[in-house]
């Protein structure tokens, strides 16, 4: 420990069962990366020399949420000391991107449109506790289904109460949606999975391309949101990230399957939750019956209103720049 001047890392040594008298000459530093640090961390947020964070919007939703404790209410309208904002530094690699490069390292054609679909992850990796939600994840989405889209949206029409919004809607039936749509509109269709989390085979052969975790720096997911025009996910935070990109970010909601997420994010930004997936010209919030129902018959047309893309961006990640390592690395300098 004696040799070591800095710890950069997303947690808190607290984090990681590390007691800050035994690191006394290490200067310890925290990254934000999405909602994760606020809630994960909550009222160790600060037990770290310096917090480097996407932007004040994040630091004030959440001093005002239930996540926030009695002693940073003295920090409700400004940033702590130990507080500065970088904007988000994984991004910085965008400089060094080529579009013509990373289609032709992943073959995918240089004159077509490009979709990218982001799946839930596999029940193993994502395991939920309510038995009946676990039941709809292992029997009904995930398992390949017998039954046409037309069949499960006449099976979620007729399904009662909150459950029979989603019943008919499966993996399977939302990948063959935006299908569809991209044989209509001759968009390229690209589904990235996960090595450890893969989508089966039956699914993805409706892909043009299925592409997992293929390289970690430059990391395959930022890449491909690099040459996506539009991007579909499922409650995902990656929503930032597309739209600082320039991919229009359409999200499915699932609506009780992510009650438990969604409590989440009201208790952090409170109502306004929605603005964070559902801004005009950018980005969408769509019940997946209505994605089921329509989304194949529209056209492909989803420009980017830069107006809006510049507001979101002010407000989540500060900076419209690939620079945040540098801010990042001054204000350790200073600390230094």
């Amino acid at each position: 420990e004696e040799h070591i001047d800095v710890v950069i890392s997303l947690c808190t040594a607290t984090h990681y069962q590390i007691n800050r008298n035994d690191l006394k000459k290490t200067k310890w530093i925290c990254i934000q990366h999405g909602i994760d640090y606020f809630i994960s961390e909550s009222k160790n947020a600060l037990n770290c020399d310096l917090l480097c964070i996407l932007s004040e919007t994040w630091w004030y939703y959440f001093v005002r949420s239930i996540y926030s404790v009695s002693h940073f209410d003295s920090w409700k309208d400004t940033l702590p000391p130990n507080v500065v904002v970088t904007g988000f530094p994984q991004l910085d690699v965008l400089k060094s991107f080529s579009q013509f490069e990373i289609r032709r390292k992943y073959n995918i054609p240089q004159n077509k449109k490009v979709l990218l679909y982001l799946p839930m992850p596999n029940p193993s990796l994502n395991p939920v506790n309510n038995f009946w939600k676990r039941q709809w994840q292992t029997k009904i989405f995930y398992p390949i289904t017998n039954y046409p889209k037309n069949q499960a949206i006449s099976i979620i029409r007729k399904g009662t109460g909150k459950w029979g919004k989603v019943i008919g809607c499966t993996e399977y039936t939302i990948i063959q949606t935006i299908k569809e749509f991209c044989e209509k509109n001759n968009i390229y269709f690209i589904i990235k999975s996960r090595v450890k989390g893969p989508v089966e085979d039956e699914k993805s052969k409706l892909a043009n391309a299925l592409l997992f975790d293929e390289m970690f720096y430059p990391s395959t997911i930022t890449e491909l949101l690099y040459i996506s025009d539009i991007t579909i996910n499922l409650l995902s935070m990656t929503t930032y990230e597309a739209v600082f990109i320039n991919s229009y970010s359409i999200t499915i909601l699932l609506e009780v399957i992510f009650n438990e997420k969604i409590q989440v994010y009201k208790n952090f930004w409170g109502d306004s939750w929605k603005e964070y997936y559902k801004v005009d010209g950018i980005s969408q919030l769509i019940p997946s019956i209505d994605f089921l129902n329509s989304f194949s018959q529209k056209q492909s047309n989803f420009p980017i209103n830069h107006e809006s893309r510049k507001k979101y961006v002010e407000k989540y990640l500060t900076y419209d720049d690939v620079n945040s390592s540098e801010r990042v690395l001054a204000a350790v300098e200073k600390l230094l």
